[in-house]
């Protein structure tokens, strides 16, 4: 569980950038400042995402509560290559999972989708046939 009065970081990302893998990995190192070193393959990707609160913990500050990714127009995400989507998945299962266990201090990991009314039974059917779980916020 968090500790009471810390902030989360919250990036937004444009799931119309991210058709492709590549332009999900250009989106996501853009927003969370991956650095110029980022290899822009699966692996790095997942280095990054698992080291979130590293910037925080060598510059010696409190990282914080958690990190939330909003993933604007999310029936765009991986349109060109949607066998890519049930690896993000279980990609963000497993930085959920990272952080609520092996981060310090434990912090919590969270994606949100948007999308329009109209194409959200689109974005859910897409996520469950990952085997995703999915909380709908109106």
């Amino acid at each position: 569980m968090p500790t009471p009065g810390r902030r989360f970081a919250v990036r937004t990302v444009d799931a119309a950038e991210m058709t492709t893998l590549s332009g999900l990995f250009t989106a996501f190192a853009r927003a969370w400042e991956f650095g110029r070193s980022f290899g822009h393959n699966k692996d790095a990707f997942d280095d990054c995402m698992r080291d979130l609160d590293g910037p925080a913990l060598a510059t010696g500050m409190v990282p914080p509560a958690g990190y939330l990714t909003h993933i604007s127009r999310a029936h765009n995400l991986l349109t060109a290559d949607l066998t890519q989507l049930d690896w993000f998945a279980s990609s963000l299962s497993f930085y959920r999972d990272h952080y609520a266990h092996q981060a310090h201090p434990s912090a919590t990991f969270a994606v949100v989708l948007s999308t329009s009314d109209r194409r959200r039974g689109l974005v859910r059917e897409r996520w469950h046939a990952t085997g995703t779980t999915l909380v709908e916020i109106d």
